[in-house]
């Protein structure tokens, strides 16, 4: 019997307008039913003493509370937005939420809101995910609706026999700045949707492999003998100069000293995802075929007084 183990990958979901659109109303039908669901735990606690966060229960008031009250979530999947129930009993189980909440022990749990990270549970049938001959894959969101899924064919490739356990799509806010600063700007393309999967798959024993890594200046060198070269910024650093020295002369408060810092903030964040991006693609390039990763431990001397110094030479 081969032994088994459980993996984890993210892949990037592609689509149009359409698709973003439909995953931003799940995500608000996900979080909306999580804090009614926590409300009405809450109004039970106070009437009765007792309350029932078990997923069956919490799915019978889920049938009930959408005749009542919330006929539009007939609109999405039971199976895209009911499972967001599972982590609200999941956790009162674990925890005794509302023991520890009585005894003063902890807080009560906390409602959802828009402006935390998005993210709801999904499930994972082999039937909701197709999978297409250039190395992408579809998930079905809703009946004839499917979104791309980019590398899934090369993450999947890696395992022998995965078997999906659960899924999850998380959102990404790439763009924090003032919303007033981003009048006509395309806000799908702004934030970024990703598809979480955990996956039992049978374990591969092999022999690791290290690498040795030497960082000077502007480059980082390996062991196997090849030099990867850090991103350049000196024209964006060169600008900034210029941007700095201007907003020294304008009046403090002004709109013109307003206008320059934004500029200033705008080549500081293209230097930072410019260096950022470089080493992501190096660490990429170096990792691809190594395990283990050995630095050089750098020991900061003046002169010869260092006594650490002496002992290592």
């Amino acid at each position: 019997m081969s032994v088994r183990t459980i993996v984890n990958f993210r892949c990037r979901l592609s689509g149009d307008k359409i698709d973003y659109r439909l995953l931003n109303e799940m995500s608000g039908a996900n979080r909306y039913l999580y804090n009614q669901a926590l409300n009405h735990l809450f109004k039970q606690y106070q009437e009765s003493g007792k309350c029932d966060y078990s997923y069956q229960d919490l799915g019978k008031w889920y049938t009930q509370h959408k005749k009542d009250e919330a006929i539009w979530l007939s609109d999405y999947s039971p199976a895209k937005t009911k499972l967001t129930f599972k982590d609200l009993s999941v956790a009162f189980k674990e925890s005794d939420a509302f023991k520890e909440y009585v005894k003063g022990q902890r807080g009560k749990p906390k409602f959802k809101s828009k402006r935390q990270k998005q993210s709801f549970p999904i499930t994972l049938y082999q039937r909701e995910i197709k999978e297409n001959e250039n190395g992408n894959g579809y998930l079905l969101l809703k009946r004839g609706l499917f979104i791309q899924i980019r590398g899934y064919k090369k993450q999947i490739c890696r395992y022998s026999k995965p078997r999906f356990l659960q899924g999850r799509i998380v959102k990404e806010i790439t763009d924090r700045s003032n919303p007033e600063n981003r009048k006509g700007r395309n806000k799908y393309k702004e934030n970024k949707w990703y598809l979480s999967i955990q996956c039992e798959v049978d374990a591969v024993e092999k022999q690791i492999e290290h690498i040795s890594i030497d960082r000077n200046v502007d480059q980082v060198a390996d062991s196997n003998g090849q030099i990867h070269f850090l991103a350049d910024t000196k024209k964006e650093e060169k600008r900034m100069k210029v941007l700095q020295r201007r907003r020294a002369k304008k009046q403090h408060g002004s709109n013109k000293a307003y206008k320059t810092n934004i500029l200033i903030a705008k080549k500081h964040k293209k230097i930072k995802n410019k260096r950022n991006d470089c080493l992501r693609k190096v660490c990429k390039k170096i990792f691809i075929n190594s395990d283990l990763a050995v630095l050089e431990n750098q020991i900061p001397v003046t002169g010869f007084e260092n006594q650490e110094y002496d002992q290592i030479s």
